[in-house]
C-alpha cells in the first residue's frame, strides 16, 4: 500500500471499506456479538420475567438493585469484549486474512479490561466536562435547562469524534488506558469533522434501522403484565449485536485509515503486532 497523506482520509472511505468489511463478515461477526453478549439476554429471558412480576407485588429492595446493576456492568463488560474481537477481525479482514472466530473472541475477552478502562474514562469525560461547562454557562447566562440540554448536545459528540479510535489503539498497540485516549486525540487531529460526519452517518443509519425494527415489533403479540415477549427480547438481541458489529467495524476502518494517512504505514505492518 503506497503512502497516502492526512488529506486523503475521506469519509466515503471510510464508510465504503467499513460496510464491505461488515457484510462480507456478517455471520462471524453477527455470531460473534450474539455468543458475547448471550448471558445479558438470557438472563433477560429466564431471571427478567420473574424480577417484573416481583417488581409489580412490592417496592424494589436493595437486592434487585444490586442484581439490576450486576447485569448492566456485565452487559458493558461483554459488548465492550465483543468491540474488541472486532476491532482484531476489522484489521486481519483488512490485511487479507481469513478471520478465525475463536481468535476473535479470545482477543475480545483478553482485551475486555483496558478497553473497559478507555469506555469508563471517555464517559467521566463527558460527564466531567457537561457538569464545568453547564456550571460556566449557568454563571454567565443564569439557570436553564435549554442550554443545559445544549452544552450537553454539543459536548458529547465533541469527546465522540475526539476519542473515536481510543478503543482500536487499546485493542492493536496496547499501550494502556491513557496511552490509548492520548494515541486517539493524536490521530484524529486535523480530520474530527470527517470523524464527525462518519458518527452522524453511523447514528442516522442505526435510528433508521431502529424505526423499521419498532414498526415490524409493533405487529408482535404482546404478553399480558409487564415481561417483555421472547421475541421482542430476540429482536432487540439481534439489533443490538448488529449496531455492537457496526460501531465497531467502522471505528477500526478509521483507525486504521488514520495510521495510513498520518504515518504512512500499510496494513500489514499495523496489524503486525497480533502475529
Amino acid at each position: 500500500m503506497t503512502t497516502i497523506t492526512a488529506a486523503e482520509f475521506r469519509v466515503g472511505a471510510v464508510l465504503s471499506r467499513g460496510f464491505q468489511v461488515l457484510f462480507r463478515n456478517l455471520i462471524p461477526f453477527g455470531a460473534v456479538c450474539l455468543i458475547v453478549t448471550a448471558p445479558s439476554y438470557v438472563y433477560a429471558l429466564l431471571v427478567g420475567g420473574a424480577q417484573a412480576q416481583e417488581a409489580t407485588a412490592g417496592p424494589v429492595g436493595p437486592a434487585d438493585i444490586a442484581v439490576i446493576i450486576g447485569a448492566v456492568v456485565l452487559y458493558l463488560l461483554l459488548t465492550l469484549a465483543a468491540t474488541a474481537a472486532l476491532v482484531y477481525g476489522t484489521v486481519q479482514e483488512l490485511r487479507g486474512w481469513t478471520i478465525a472466530m475463536g481468535a476473535c473472541i479470545g482477543r475480545g475477552l483478553a482485551l475486555m479490561l483496558p478497553a473497559l478502562g478507555v469506555a469508563i474514562l471517555g464517559l467521566l469525560i463527558i460527564a466531567i466536562g457537561s457538569v464545568i461547562w453547564s456550571v460556566l454557562v449557568f454563571a454567565v447566562v443564569g439557570a436553564s435547562q435549554l442550554v443545559t440540554m445544549l452544552v450537553t448536545i454539543v459536548w458529547v459528540p465533541v469527546v465522540a469524534t475526539i476519542l473515536w479510535v481510543a478503543i482500536p489503539a487499546a485493542v492493536v498497540e496496547r499501550p494502556g488506558v491513557l496511552a490509548s485516549l492520548k494515541r486517539s486525540v493524536a490521530l484524529t487531529r486535523g480530520c474530527r469533522w470527517k470523524i464527525l460526519a462518519i458518527i452522524i452517518a453511523v447514528i442516522l443509519l442505526q435510528t433508521a434501522l431502529g424505526f423499521v425494527i419498532s414498526a415490524l415489533v409493533g405487529l408482535l403479540p404482546q404478553s399480558p403484565g409487564s415481561q417483555a415477549p421472547p421475541a421482542l427480547i430476540g429482536v432487540d438481541w439481534v439489533l443490538q449485536a448488529f449496531s455492537t458489529a457496526l460501531w465497531a467495524v467502522m471505528s477500526a476502518v478509521s483507525y486504521h485509515d488514520l495510521r495510513v494517512a498520518k504515518e504512512g504505514l500499510d496494513t500489514e505492518r499495523i496489524a503486525a503486532v497480533f502475529d
